[in-house]
């Protein structure tokens, strides 16, 4: 990706507010489809919290599993491809597709051989000896790092560093205390814990509901970088 791409002017806040957005959006996403295709396979919900889930009683399939990094995937070279585009407007989206999907929380439990990539290589390769692990890190770390690069290099030079940091932990700020640490602190007292209409418990099906009215809100602050 040459200069004639790289992105203009730095980042605002609007295009900031609307990236949390897509990274509370991209993060059920993630979720409801091991959710969802687990209920598909199984015939039944099984149970989950806003980032914990399991298939429901009795059934067994790795599918479920793969789905997950497949989607997150998808979005971050989603967004290499938009950063491609000569308009900045797409640029500026394709930034924020990179970085929504969490990469840092991809790579983070590649490095010990676990997440939904770790649980998968165990599936075909046996939870003995190194192979599985270093299968999960060779394979995540191939698909996610060029992305990254991509990313650093779409990125203005002025406070590029600052911005890239930033953004790579970004998904762990905005989930982690928010999904991790106060939802599941609410469900664990019982709050909103219900089923919902989606096998959620009621209060991450409102959390995703409030994500996507704010994300179609300001979906149109993603393809800026001024505040223009």
């Amino acid at each position: 990706m040459g200069s004639n791409t790289r992105l203009s002017a730095q980042p605002t806040w609007r295009w900031l507010v609307a990236t949390v957005f897509l990274i509370l959006v991209a993060h059920e996403g993630h979720e409801l489809i091991h959710t969802g295709v687990g209920r598909m396979i199984c015939g039944g919900w099984g149970s989950r919290d806003f980032n914990v889930w399991a298939l429901a009683e009795g059934c067994e399939s790795w599918v479920p599993t793969l789905m997950g990094p497949l989607f997150s995937w998808s979005l971050m070279w989603t967004g290499v491809m938009l950063l491609r585009s000569a308009d900045e407007g797409r640029r500026w989206m394709g930034l924020t597709f990179i970085f929504a999907p969490n990469p840092l929380g991809r790579l983070l439990p590649a490095l010990f051989g676990g997440g939904d990539e770790g649980v998968i290589a165990r599936h075909f390769l046996g939870r003995e000896g190194p192979w599985a692990r270093i299968a999960v890190i060779v394979v995540t770390f191939a698909i996610i790092l060029p992305t990254l690069v991509a990313a650093w290099r779409a990125l203005p030079e002025r406070r590029r560093p600052h911005w890239f940091i930033l953004l790579f932990i970004g998904g762990i700020l905005v989930t982690g205390p928010l999904f991790f640490a106060l939802g599941n602190g609410l469900l664990a007292r019982g709050v909103l814990a219900e089923r919902g209409m989606m096998g959620a418990p009621m209060l991450v099906e409102i959390c995703t509901v409030v994500s996507v009215v704010g994300l179609a809100a300001t979906w149109h602050w993603l393809k800026g970088g001024t505040d223009g």
